[in-house]
């Protein structure tokens, strides 16, 4: 009966063990890039969503990965006016670190 609890405990341990510390909200931004801080690798952008706001800042990080047509770019391609698409993590929408963004072609209007 002993070897039974503690197969039992060491199998409830590893299985939360193995569960993420910490769930992440996936969140999508479109929009034009108003603002890129450089030092702070704070990206600002206006968002096409009616359902967020106006403005949405977002971190970059050294893991971001910032692509134009499929290439890998450094993060001085990311200028005001530049249409992007971005993945990002957080907790809201307020505190979000991008996983992706992609430089694509305005929409036609």
């Amino acid at each position: 009966m002993t070897k039974r609890l503690l197969l039992g405990i060491i199998l409830v341990l590893l299985v939360a063990s193995a569960a993420p510390a910490v769930a992440h909200d996936k969140y999508r931004f479109i929009g034009t890039v108003t603002k890129m801080d450089g030092p702070k690798k704070l990206l600002t952008i206006k968002t096409t969503d009616k359902k967020l706001p106006p403005e949405v800042d977002i971190d970059i990080t050294g893991k971001t990965r910032i692509e134009r047509d499929g290439k890998k770019v450094t993060s001085a391609a990311l200028k005001p006016g530049v249409y992007v698409v971005i993945d990002a993590l957080g907790d809201d929408v307020f505190g979000t670190e991008a996983v992706s963004v992609r430089i694509v072609p305005a929409p036609a209007k």
